[in-house]
């Protein structure tokens, strides 16, 4: 059975509850288990200093589960190279990503997938060009 920890993020307070109702739900449609829920709340997508997000990474270490669930890519981080420093984190902890509303079940995208990885940059490419 996969074990799972769910991650949530939100600068401004807002929306964060929609966030871990919709990974609980993605982790009982596939009948995973839920064994935390780690959420960064206030804090914005352009900072690593995350005391949720390192917690959760402490306990990927320790082996309490293998899988985390985030709604969004962009809840992670909102810069490119951001996102990947900290996937590249907590995958080295051993655990992978699920991203709900976009991948569906990325769990190749840090796994060696060139796919899957040019996929993901040209997700990010495609959201920095609305920004500008």
């Amino acid at each position: 059975m996969t074990t799972t920890a769910i991650y949530a993020r939100t600068s401004n307070g807002r929306g964060i509850e929609g966030q871990v109702l919709d990974a609980k739900q993605y982790a009982r449609e596939r009948g995973w288990a839920v064994s935390e829920t780690f959420l960064d709340d206030g804090i914005p997508g352009s900072t690593d200093g995350r005391p949720a997000f390192e917690r959760m990474t402490e306990a990927a270490k320790a082996g309490e589960f293998d899988t985390v669930i985030v709604s969004r890519r962009d809840r992670l981080a909102r810069s490119r190279d951001l996102a990947e420093a900290l996937e590249d984190q907590l995958r080295r902890s051993g655990a992978r990503w699920v991203f709900v509303s976009e991948l569906k079940d990325d769990q190749s995208a840090f796994n060696g997938d060139p796919a899957s990885l040019s996929k993901y940059r040209g997700d990010w490419r495609h959201l920095d060009q609305h920004r500008n």
